[in-house]
């Protein structure tokens, strides 16, 4: 049974996130938009086995920032953007 794997991402940066993604290498890419300063989202998709993952966020000042991990199902991280 393959269980998800969950990202926790929270957005304590003192700016906005306007949009972005994760990647789930080969697997799919979840998108997700306007985060808010002190908010939080939960992106979660199938981890079938060994995986990793990559976030990519931009702030609402235009700087990037990358994330990554290795996964595997039933996998949780959390994320703090600052």
């Amino acid at each position: 049974m393959t269980k998800n794997v969950c990202v926790y991402v929270k957005n304590e940066s003192g700016q906005n996130i306007p949009s972005r993604y994760l990647t789930a290498y080969q697997n799919d890419t979840i998108k997700f938009y306007n985060i808010k300063n002190g908010n939080d989202v939960c992106l979660k998709y199938r981890g079938g086995g060994e995986n990793a993952f990559n976030l990519n966020v931009k702030l609402s000042d235009n700087k990037i920032l990358q994330y990554g991990e290795y996964s595997e199902d039933g996998y949780c991280f959390d994320i703090v953007v600052a």
